[in-house]
């Protein structure tokens, strides 16, 4: 009911912010808002990335590509990435408050080494959020693999498997398989899959997202 959605929104709000406000506060004090220390954060790692560009030629286009997304993070969407780097310091044993401790300024070893530990990061993540709808299509075609015989998975194979006709990437059947047996027929398509999969995984993948999508 719509009634309870601005109380629904605020709790979702809470719980999304919860992780990240202790270390906001660590990073820039507690008479900010979690609103206002995320915008600073959002700066100092632009500033971060600015400075590494030119340390890392290398990287130079998959920086700007970085700084490209985190400037079009909506505020949830911003908070919920620093969410992510928090705990991916965390797991990794240190802190984020870290990366700006003035202690650390006369350590330029471990202080260089989290600083490119944050940035390879934030290039990984950056790099896989812009291609998750191909990972969801190779992770369904991963499942469809492991257990293609299934009869869920059946059916998505005669579709699958149509497409791939009507796109030229597999031959049309032969006569003589519409008189065989159910498994035979399945052990075709199934084999006929498996083989654009070899030959063409990023065609196949495009195929699966689409028909993802109609569903």
């Amino acid at each position: 009911m719509k009634i309870f959605e601005p109380l629904l929104e605020k709790l979702r709000w809470r719980k999304l912010t919860a992780g990240i406000t202790t270390e906001l506060k660590q990073l820039f004090g507690t008479d900010k808002s979690i609103s206002e220390s995320s915008q600073q954060l959002k700066k100092w790692l632009s500033e971060m990335f600015a400075e590494k560009e030119n340390d890392y030629p290398s990287l130079a286009d998959s920086i700007q590509e970085f700084t490209t997304w985190l400037e079009s993070l909506s505020e949830e969407g911003l908070i919920a990435f620093l969410q992510k780097i928090a705990h991916f310091c965390t797991d990794s044993r240190f802190e984020l408050v870290w990366l700006i401790d003035s202690n650390l300024k006369s350590d330029q070893e471990i202080k260089k080494a989290l600083e490119e530990t944050v940035l390879l990061y934030c290039i990984g993540y950056c790099k896989t959020t812009q291609i998750q709808d191909m990972l969801v299509a190779y992770s369904a075609f991963r499942a469809w693999q492991a257990a293609p015989t299934t009869k869920e998975h059946k059916q998505l194979s005669q579709v699958l498997f149509m497409h791939l006709v009507k796109k030229e990437l597999v031959p049309e059947p032969p006569p003589e398989l519409f008189l065989a047996s159910e498994n035979e027929r399945q052990e075709h398509i199934v084999s006929a899959i498996n083989k654009v999969a070899e030959d063409n995984m990023q065609e196949l993948n495009t195929i699966i997202k689409e028909l993802e999508s109609q569903d």
